[in-house]
């Protein structure tokens, strides 16, 4: 079990929601999730909050805490060379930035109205070949850490005060 108190508490904030209507969406008592809450989550309950929710700041905060931040890389990407990575990542990078200038634009303009669904959908194309190229950039990453037999959670945990200190995460 992991404690998440900052990381619910901030997910009610976001949500507008009570305690109580968290409880009742994820079919978790009241009493249980507030137990829960003050001193620890299984993960399967979690998982609940985290579907009920549709947060996605909560849900990466989730894998962090009970998956060690990132996935390991298992897939072909992982047995490509260094020089091959790098061809990859300038491919998605490109796409990438094919998209950037118009779902930057949209993304501004939806601070004032209404996007259409077609909108809707660059910006979320432009989120996904952003996925893609950070997808290529870890295996980049996990490559490097091999070479020093480092694993990446170890990386991450050592990061991680630096990045508090940044503001690039919240301590908890």
């Amino acid at each position: 079990m992991k404690v998440l108190t900052n990381e619910i508490n901030d997910l009610l904030k976001r949500q507008d929601i009570k305690q109580k209507e968290l409880a009742i969406d994820t079919e978790i008592p009241e009493t249980t999730l507030s137990g829960y809450i003050k001193q620890g989550i299984p993960f399967e309950k979690a998982l609940k909050i985290m579907d009920a929710s549709g947060d996605s700041l909560f849900t990466s905060q989730l894998a962090y805490k009970f998956l060690g931040f990132i996935k390991s890389m298992d897939g072909k990407l992982a047995n490509t060379t260094a020089a091959e990575l790098d061809i990859f990542q300038k491919i998605e990078s490109d796409e990438r930035k094919e998209h950037k200038k118009r779902a930057e634009r949209l993304i501004v303009e939806n601070k004032i109205r209404e996007l259409d669904l077609e909108e809707l959908n660059e910006i979320e194309a432009y989120g996904m070949e952003f996925l893609d190229e950070i997808i290529v950039e870890i295996a980049i990453v996990y490559k490097i850490f091999g070479a020093v037999n480092l694993d990446i959670r170890e990386a991450v945990e050592t990061k991680m005060p630096e990045w508090i200190s940044k503001n690039y995460m919240k301590e908890g």
